[in-house]
């Protein structure tokens, strides 16, 4: 693993962020470990810190082949964030009986964007871009994973 880590904004604020929310999941779950709303909260923030940690990485990339490595670590972060996030909003509103049947839908979608993740459909490649050493260029299936992500969150 080689990182050719530039100290600016973006990297400092998804390394800080990463923690941030391993410390807010762990926090709310240690105070209630029964609670589902509690265990989806803690579900929610490691997919948000596997998310950060991931494009951080991605970003400090010294190789292409690592930057695309991280790029897939921080798209499986991304996939489950909107999932987690409905689960929370459930909890909270105590209506998980009320839309089982949306539930399910979403894991599926959920799992279908978790395997194609690997996939060039995807994302095929990543590239320098701006400041980043690598960004993902999004293939064709990259319009519905956004549609998914936008309209669950």
């Amino acid at each position: 693993m080689i990182l050719n880590f530039a100290i600016n904004y973006y990297s400092i604020s998804l390394f800080i962020g990463g923690f941030v929310a391993l410390l807010s999941g762990a926090v709310v779950f240690l105070n209630d470990r029964k609670s589902f709303t509690n265990w989806s909260w803690l579900l929610l923030n490691i997919s948000s810190s596997i998310w950060s940690f991931g494009y951080f990485l991605m970003i400090t990339s010294g190789d292409e082949l690592s930057g695309y490595k991280y790029n897939l670590i921080l798209h499986y972060g991304a996939i489950l964030i909107p999932f987690f996030y409905f689960l929370f909003i459930l909890g909270i509103t105590k209506t998980l009986d009320k839309y089982k049947n949306l539930t399910f839908i979403i894991v599926i979608l959920a799992l279908f964007f978790l395997i194609t993740n690997q996939s060039l459909l995807f994302v095929d490649s990543v590239f320098p871009k701006f400041i980043f050493n690598y960004a993902p260029n999004a293939g064709p299936l990259y319009i519905y994973f956004t549609i998914y992500f936008f309209s669950i969150n």
